[in-house]
């Protein structure tokens, strides 16, 4: 049985094949409208799976943790994510037992260069991480050995593992390269080890590992109050993340018993970190998923409309094949392995564009390649069997329907047809019409869900900065520790820079800022208004930015209150001896701390443990006084306007610092000038992170508009496949009521008449989809929500606008088999029967 089974079937496929070989413009077609279905199934696939199903390529990546502490008055989902303060690791590590091992890691950068050799400053980056870091990965050396617990102390020798690609960069790959010097920030680093080729940390990648206790400065060594760090860690066995959370908050809980004012309003967050690594890309990737499965559907309707109409087409032959005893089961049989037969064709075809589609999300999609998973974006055997099987299911889904409907034979009318247009029964009528509605409806969808992330692209991109813009520049320097030791020699270096850059030909105005513009880069601070105490558990916060008394000119952000900060105003350079420094702050932060009382002359109170005496190492507590408010200029354009302090960069508390320099023309050639200018003052600093005010809006955006752009890509191909099936539908329509519409012209009918009859016709069931697609359209915004910014998930003027612009694309669809029909002859179409 089984056996004749099989032979029934592989005759089946064979005669399917013959039956699409004689029919090559319906074949081809059926396979390029599968194809663009399931090739952007196969790469979104690729990438869903790369990211989200696939392990880490770490040892045992299931039990890898990310610690952070979490702010538990905060709203944002970002408040869960904090950094970490030094004695908060401190305790975690030596009470906790579901994390036993347990590594703290921030990303630094350096300086390289040498007065001594002959090498070109340039900025490095790096990663000062635990001695644990790397057991924790399971990673072991190229060469050497990572480093040891005795050089992760704040008193021991300073030493560096370098990268691979570092050390075939600068080094030559030399293997003699253990115990030579690299100097960073004018200190000396023996080299101890060098990293595989194959480790890929997330993030930026790093070209040198050192000790993070040993670059810990003394006022950061104990400290519940300053958090500038991250963890990683594994989980004990038998314990789950969950747990390990609640050891976490109860250990943190104790801190705050003995240090309240400094872990004020903090708790643990405990996540598997593949799932932390993944968070900001995981809602879009299910939303484009989605919307190529939306695709995928509008294709297999499209399938489903061509092989009902071809299925009218074929009634005599399949009456004859009834005749000489084929059952209806054979059948359908027989047409249901043509369906998944065209949609594997239509699979193979795919496989070809997903493979230049997954090549471009895995080099293009913005932060992708900052991940270790993404060397496994690629066509590999569970895409394959994913495209298999999605295509089989399509070829079924798209050919059940159809094929029973054909095999519903009326076998005295079917042996006796020889008419050229078989005039479809109301059962075929209503199940095109039906299917032509479901691919409206699936279209609007994604329309939609386009058109809102396309609104609130547009917001983002539209957003007003707030200051000037035209013509400038930004760039960076940082001043090593080792050769500029304190707050003097710092604000002395800053100074002098200041006035040099402003002497450069061609700069207009320039302004100094501790982190550049627009970056969403920042630091913030816990504060209190002295004299208006907080009640128990609330904090206000405040952006923290430093800036140079020109900072505002230069930018054109207005003064709305009060004075600007001059060249006097400052903390002082004394960290034991610190006088009340003169701040401005923004106007958001004026109405939302400051909505009853006059904010110019009030005193700031900065730091968690404000009210306590200093701190052990002597690093004091800041208290500011207000003397003017500005502007609002966004933090970034994504983050938008938070309310912001700004302080005097002229102190020396920031040796890290941006320069925003304007210019009459391109400043661009500007930059040479500018080296030469901080050449002169230290020829090992290098000018870095150098970028236009339209890169930084290009990279700011950049992951936004990648999301947009593809589901906008999908929602114009779905819109496109919908116009041409529902054309399909009412072209194939016209040609088999050709004698209908002779006789109604040959009875008096006009051409508009006839012209009307179409066009409502097919007009009907594509507004049954857009009426259907809008109620889904409502539910299923929702999703999107987290991604829009500035706009409404239901907002008015997309879900007007979508529909009004798919009823004009599928009335096009409609008008043109209609005009078609007004030019029948009627003597020809009563003839022709």
């Amino acid at each position: 049985m089984a056996e004749f089974l099989l032979n029934g079937v592989l005759k089946d496929c064979k005669f399917a094949l013959r039956q699409l070989w004689q029919r090559p413009g319906f074949t081809i077609i059926a396979v390029v409208v599968l194809a663009l279905g399931l090739g952007a199934n196969a790469a979104i696939f690729s990438v869903v799976n790369a990211l989200l199903l696939k392990p880490l390529p770490y040892p045992h990546p299931d039990t890898l943790v990310s610690v952070f502490e979490k702010d538990v008055v905060g709203d944002s989902e970002d408040d869960h994510y904090n950094s970490v303060s030094p004695s908060i690791f401190h305790d975690w590590r030596q009470q906790a037992h579901s994390v036993p091992a347990l590594s703290a890691f921030r990303r630094t950068a350096f300086n390289l260069a040498s007065k001594s050799q002959a090498i070109t400053p340039q900025r490095v980056k790096g990663i000062a991480c635990s001695a644990n870091f790397a057991s924790i990965l399971g990673v072991s050396p190229e060469l050497g050995r990572f480093l040891s617990t005795s050089e992760d102390r704040q008193d021991a020798p300073r030493a560096a593992v370098l990268s691979y690609g570092f050390w075939q960069d600068h080094f030559a790959a030399a293997r003699n390269i253990l115990g030579q010097q690299i100097h960073l920030d004018d200190n000396s680093y023996t080299i101890v080890g060098v990293l595989p080729k194959s480790f890929i940390f997330p993030g930026e990648p790093a070209d040198v590992f050192v000790s993070f206790e040993r670059s810990l400065e003394p006022y950061n060594r104990s400290t519940y109050s300053n958090h500038f760090f991250d963890l990683i860690g594994r989980l004990a066995p038998g314990y789950s993340v969950a747990a390990a959370q609640q050891e976490m908050s109860a250990i943190l809980q104790r801190a705050r018993r003995t240090h309240p004012r400094e872990v004020m309003g903090r708790a643990s967050t405990v996540i598997q970190f593949d799932r932390y690594l993944v968070r900001d890309f995981k809602t879009a990737l299910l939303i484009l998923l989605g919307a190529v499965g939306c695709l995928l559907l509008i294709a297999c309707v499209n399938i489903a409309n061509l092989l009902l109409g071809r299925s009218l087409g074929r009634q005599r032959e399949l009456a004859i094949r009834s005749a000489v005893g084929a059952g209806r089961t054979q059948l359908v049989r027989q047409l249901l392995i043509e369906s998944t037969t065209v949609a594997l064709l239509g699979a193979i075809a795919g496989l070809i564009v997903a493979g230049w589609t997954t090549s471009f999300l895995a080099t293009h999609a913005p932060g992708v390649e900052r991940l270790p998973q993404t060397a496994n974006i690629r066509i590999d055997q569970a895409v394959l069997f994913f495209t298999t099987v999605i295509a089989i299911l399509t070829g079924i889904a798209a050919g059940f329907f159809p094929a029973l409907a054909a095999s519903r034979i009326d076998l005295l009318n079917g042996l006796k047809d020889t008419s050229r247009s078989t005039t479809p029964s109301r059962a075929h009528g209503r199940l095109r019409n039906t299917l032509v509605a479901i691919e409206v409806a699936v279209s609007l969808v994604l329309l939609v869900g386009a058109g809102l992330l396309l609104r609130s692209f547009f917001h983002v991109a539209n957003t007003r900065s707030g200051f000037r813009t035209e013509n400038s520049i930004s760039f960076a320097v940082s001043l090593p520790e080792a050769t500029y030791k304190n707050r003097e020699a710092i604000g002395n270096f800053v100074r002098l820079f200041a006035e040099n850059l402003r002497a450069v030909p061609g700069v207009t105005t320039m302004g100094l800022i501790d982190y550049a513009p627009l970056s969403g880069s920042q630091d913030d601070s816990v504060f209190h208004i002295e004299g208006h105490p907080l009640p128990p558990g609330s904090m206000m916060d405040l952006v923290n930015r430093a800036v140079d008394p020109d900072y505002f000119h230069a930018m054109g952000i207005p003064l709305l209150k009060g004075r600007f900060l001059n060249a006097r105003d400052g903390e002082g350079y004394d960290d034991m001896h610190p006088r009340i420094g003169q701040v401005l702050i923004s106007q958001s932060a004026a109405h939302e701390f400051f909505a009853n009382i006059d904010p110019i002359g009030q005193r700031l109170q900065y730091g968690t443990d404000v009210g306590l005496p200093p701190d052990p190492s002597g690093h004091p507590h800041s208290t500011y006084q207000i003397v003017g408010v500005v502007g609002d200029v966004p933090v970034s354009i994504e983050d938008g306007i938070k309310p912001t302090i700004y302080r005097p960069i002229f102190d020396g508390g920031d040796s890290d610092f941006y320069a925003v320099v304007h210019s009459s023309t391109n400043p661009v050639p500007l930059l040479s000038r500018i080296r030469e200018q901080v050449h002169k003052l230290d020829p090992d600093i290098p000018v870095h992170d150098v970028r236009t005010f339209e890169q930084i809006n290009s990279t700011m955006t950049g992951n936004r508009r990648f999301s947009v752009s593809l589901l906008s890509l999908f929602a114009g191909v779905a819109m496109l496949l919908a116009a041409v099936g529902l054309y399909g539908v009412v072209s194939h329509a016209v040609t088999q009521r050709t004698s209908e519409i002779g006789i109604r012209m040959a009875l008096g009918a006009s051409r508009a008449e006839v012209s009307r009859l179409i066009l409502l016709g097919g007009m009907r069931p594509a507004l049954i989809g857009i009426g259907a697609g809008l109620i889904a359209s409502f539910a299923c915004s929702r999703i999107l929500q987290s991604m829009l910014v500035g706009i409404s998930s239901v907002d008015a003027v997309t879900f007007v606008a979508v529909p009004v612009l798919l009823a004009l694309v599928v009335a096009l669809a409609c008008l043109v088999p209609a005009f078609r029909a007004t030019r029948i002859d009627p003597t020809v179409a009563l003839r022709s029967e």
